[in-house]
Protein backbone atom coordinates (compact mmCIF):
# COMPACT_ATOMS: atom_id res chain seq x y z
CA UNK A 1 0.00 0.00 0.00
CA UNK A 2 1.07 3.58 -1.03
CA UNK A 3 -0.48 6.67 0.97
CA UNK A 4 0.22 9.98 -0.77
CA UNK A 5 -1.12 13.77 -0.92
CA UNK A 6 -2.43 15.20 -3.76
CA UNK A 7 -3.34 18.73 -4.86
CA UNK A 8 -6.72 18.43 -6.67
CA UNK A 9 -7.80 21.95 -8.93
CA UNK A 10 -10.94 22.94 -9.98
CA UNK A 11 -13.06 22.35 -6.83
CA UNK A 12 -15.29 25.05 -5.80
CA UNK A 13 -17.77 23.59 -3.06
CA UNK A 14 -17.61 20.81 -0.64
CA UNK A 15 -19.64 18.67 -2.83
CA UNK A 16 -17.30 18.91 -5.49
CA UNK A 17 -14.61 17.79 -2.56
CA UNK A 18 -17.52 14.69 -1.96
CA UNK A 19 -17.29 13.66 -5.58
CA UNK A 20 -13.77 13.47 -5.69
CA UNK A 21 -13.66 11.56 -3.06
CA UNK A 22 -16.72 8.99 -4.17
CA UNK A 23 -14.92 8.84 -7.46
CA UNK A 24 -11.72 8.10 -6.00
CA UNK A 25 -13.10 5.71 -3.19
CA UNK A 26 -14.76 4.03 -5.62
CA UNK A 27 -11.88 2.45 -7.19
CA UNK A 28 -10.71 -0.90 -7.07
CA UNK A 29 -7.39 -0.99 -4.95
CA UNK A 30 -7.99 1.94 -3.23
CA UNK A 31 -8.25 1.46 1.03
CA UNK A 32 -8.78 5.08 1.96
CA UNK A 33 -9.41 8.31 -0.04
CA UNK A 34 -10.34 11.57 1.74
CA UNK A 35 -10.79 15.17 0.33
CA UNK A 36 -9.49 18.09 1.99
CA UNK A 37 -11.51 20.76 0.72
CA UNK A 38 -9.85 23.84 2.74
CA UNK A 39 -6.45 22.91 1.32
CA UNK A 40 -7.61 21.62 -1.83
CA UNK A 41 -5.60 17.86 -1.14
CA UNK A 42 -6.44 14.48 -1.81
CA UNK A 43 -5.34 11.79 1.05
CA UNK A 44 -5.56 8.45 -0.47
CA UNK A 45 -3.65 5.28 0.25
CA UNK A 46 -3.92 2.47 -2.98
CA UNK A 47 -2.33 -0.85 -3.92
CA UNK A 48 0.14 0.11 -6.18
CA UNK A 49 -0.60 -3.22 -7.71
CA UNK A 50 -3.75 -3.50 -8.23
CA UNK A 51 -4.50 0.99 -9.45
CA UNK A 52 -1.79 3.34 -10.64
CA UNK A 53 -1.53 7.38 -10.53
CA UNK A 54 -2.33 8.11 -14.46
CA UNK A 55 -5.93 5.91 -13.37
CA UNK A 56 -6.78 7.56 -10.52
CA UNK A 57 -5.90 11.14 -12.37
CA UNK A 58 -8.16 10.04 -15.10
CA UNK A 59 -10.97 9.21 -13.12
CA UNK A 60 -10.64 12.54 -11.31
CA UNK A 61 -10.92 14.45 -14.52
CA UNK A 62 -13.47 12.33 -15.66
CA UNK A 63 -15.37 14.16 -13.19
CA UNK A 64 -14.14 17.60 -14.03
CA UNK A 65 -11.48 18.14 -11.80
CA UNK A 66 -7.38 17.67 -11.97
CA UNK A 67 -4.88 16.20 -10.12
CA UNK A 68 -1.33 17.53 -9.65
CA UNK A 69 0.74 14.45 -9.30
CA UNK A 70 4.45 16.14 -10.02
CA UNK A 71 4.98 15.97 -6.12
CA UNK A 72 8.95 17.78 -6.29
CA UNK A 73 6.73 20.98 -7.18
CA UNK A 74 2.96 20.91 -6.69
CA UNK A 75 2.37 23.94 -4.30
CA UNK A 76 3.85 25.89 -7.04
CA UNK A 77 1.50 24.41 -9.82
CA UNK A 78 -1.17 24.33 -7.57
CA UNK A 79 -1.02 28.41 -6.75
CA UNK A 80 0.01 29.21 -10.76
CA UNK A 81 -3.55 27.58 -11.16
CA UNK A 82 -5.30 29.92 -8.44
CA UNK A 83 -3.49 32.75 -9.62
CA UNK A 84 -4.88 32.14 -13.44
CA UNK A 85 -8.22 31.70 -12.16
CA UNK A 86 -8.06 34.87 -9.83
CA UNK A 87 -6.86 36.88 -12.48
CA UNK A 88 -9.68 35.70 -14.65
CA UNK A 89 -12.16 36.56 -12.16
CA UNK A 90 -10.67 39.78 -11.47
CA UNK A 91 -10.92 40.44 -15.24
CA UNK A 92 -14.61 39.12 -15.25
CA UNK A 93 -15.77 41.57 -12.87
CA UNK A 94 -14.15 44.44 -14.50
CA UNK A 95 -15.98 43.98 -17.75
CA UNK A 96 -18.92 43.24 -15.77
CA UNK A 97 -19.02 46.68 -13.78
CA UNK A 98 -18.18 48.19 -17.05
CA UNK A 99 -21.88 47.47 -18.35
CA UNK A 100 -23.50 48.05 -15.50
CA UNK A 101 -22.64 51.62 -15.22
CA UNK A 102 -24.58 52.63 -18.07
CA UNK A 103 -27.58 50.90 -16.56
CA UNK A 104 -27.08 52.48 -13.47
CA UNK A 105 -26.83 56.08 -14.89
CA UNK A 106 -30.12 55.51 -16.77
CA UNK A 107 -32.15 53.73 -14.17
CA UNK A 108 -31.19 56.49 -11.49
CA UNK A 109 -30.72 60.18 -13.42
CA UNK A 110 -32.39 59.67 -16.66
CA UNK A 111 -35.81 57.70 -15.43
CA UNK A 112 -38.27 59.67 -16.33
CA UNK A 113 -37.14 61.03 -20.49
CA UNK A 114 -39.72 59.68 -22.37
CA UNK A 115 -38.74 57.24 -24.88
Amino acid sequence: MESIVLPVTGMSCAACAGSVESITGSLQGVEKSSVNYANQTLSISYDEEVVDMPEIQKAVQSIGYDLIVDTENADEKQQEVKDNYYKELKHKTIFASVLTVPVVLIGMFFMNIPY
